[in-house]
């Protein structure tokens, strides 16, 4: 952690800053020899942030294997307290802070050939594996999965007009943003997957140079795009005297959008299961022959990327209206004449005796009114999108052995 600490003054003006920066290191563990054997005969086989560099990979565990990334957080938030800015901003305060998760994957690089077997169940998230040949069996569940990475950033900023008696202003800013790192197994030659229990490709790449094999037994085969989350939120407030709230406004956006999952072979891709295959906005490609075959239901979906957006107003308006000053006199005629006669009689100076009656009676009237409204907008806007699935081939053979379906939502299937 570094701390980064700044003091200004300059009469009655001042500021006080503060930096702070934390960051997080992962040091990967490295594996390299001319072959490599992991093997566990009572227990899993397990790795973070595993950098492993062979000819040939051999892997066996009589439970589960898994494999995984590790998130490395790093932190930065800026501080300000100011004071007599400008002949109205006596005080404020400045808060920010950003929130950064980067993500160091377990990477495997293996010249010839990569044999993965498992009694249990076979998780890769955001992993990357390169290899010749890659021949993975699974007596359980086999997972290619996605890591999620988080960005957040944050803002506060407050001013206060004379200590708030002439009102104060605040602004607050939010974005959450989500990025999926999803899984990469590349084999320049053949891939061959087989689990007893159901395959899931979730947002990860399964790219074949050569024929490419997915067998899923007595389990779903599953092809799934993901969804990464990105929100934005946005508050203002503005007070009147003494801090009275005049207005506020609030804004808050939700945007979903889905990654989709690859399946590709540059030859000829083969995908069977006893049970149900589905494929939701995903990419199912083969430059050669694309074989499927379910026993039970095919489902060719598409993704949803949806937008939400709430705004929210809420106010006070406030009207002054005042009359123009009318100037009258309140004095009879009769009461003039008899000022008139008695300075007459008194050998005074009878006009200037008629102005001083006038002043004493004369008076002007001014009305005005103060009145106060409220005010309050609600917006909320909703957008649905469709990223179709994408299944193509030189040849397509599908058999389904009970049925076929595709018409959930705005489904397409493209050869």
């Amino acid at each position: 952690m570094r701390n980064t600490t700044k003091n200004q003054r300059k009469g009655s003006w001042g500021r006080d800053e503060v930096d702070t920066l934390n960051e997080q290191t992962v040091h990967q563990t490295s594996l390299k020899a001319d072959n490599i054997k992991l093997q566990a005969l009572a227990g899993n086989i397990q790795g973070e942030a595993l950098r492993i560099s062979t000819q040939n990979l051999g892997m066996y565990a009589e439970n589960d294997i898994i494999f995984n990334g590790v998130t490395a957080i790093n932190t930065y938030s800026a501080t300000s307290d100011f004071w007599a800015e400008g002949w109205r901003l006596a005080r404020g305060t400045s808060r920010q802070k950003s929130v950064v998760e980067n993500y160091v994957a377990s990477d495997f690089s293996v010249k010839n050939q990569t044999v993965i077997g498992s009694n249990g169940n076979v998780s890769l998230t955001g992993v990357k594996l390169a290899s010749g040949d890659i021949h993975l069996k699974s007596n359980a569940k086999t997972t290619f999965s996605a890591a999620r990475r988080l960005e957040r950033y944050e803002l506060d900023d407050r001013q206060h007009f004379w200590d708030g008696i002439a009102g104060s202003k605040s602004v607050g800013t939010a974005r959450n943003e989500t990025r999926l790192l999803g899984s990469d197994i590349t084999a320049n030659n053949r891939i061959y997957l087989e689990s007893q229990k159901g395959v899931e490709i979730v947002e990860s790449r399964v790219i074949s140079g050569g024929d490419g094999y997915v067998i899923s037994k007595q389990g779903d085969l599953n092809l799934y795009a993901m969804g990464a989350e990105n929100t934005r939120e946005h508050n203002v407030y503005v007070g009147t005297v003494f801090n009275i709230p005049q207005a506020r406004e609030n804004a808050y956006e939700q945007v979903v959008s889905n990654q989709s999952s690859t399946l590709k072979s540059q030859s000829n891709l083969s995908l069977a299961t006893d049970k149900n295959l589905t494929i939701n906005g995903a990419v199912v490609e083969a430059a050669g022959l694309l074989d499927i075959v379910a026993k039970s239901r095919i489902a060719i979906l598409a993704a949803k990327d949806n937008r939400v957006t709430n705004t929210n107003e809420t106010g006070i308006i406030f009207n002054a209206t005042a009359t123009k000053p009318v100037a009258s006199i309140d004095v009879k005629p009769e009461e003039l004449m008899n000022v008139a006669i008695t300075a007459s009689s008194k050998e005074e100076n009878a006009p200037l005796a008629l102005l001083h009656k006038v002043k004493d009676k004369a008076k002007t009237e001014v009305s005005a009114t103060l009145s106060a409204g409220v005010y309050h907008h609600s917006n909320k806007e909703e957008e649905t999108k469709h990223n179709v699935a994408l299944v193509a081939g030189k040849e397509i053979f599908v058999l389904i052995i009970s049925r076929l379906s595709g018409v959930k939502y705005q489904q397409q299937m493209e050869i």
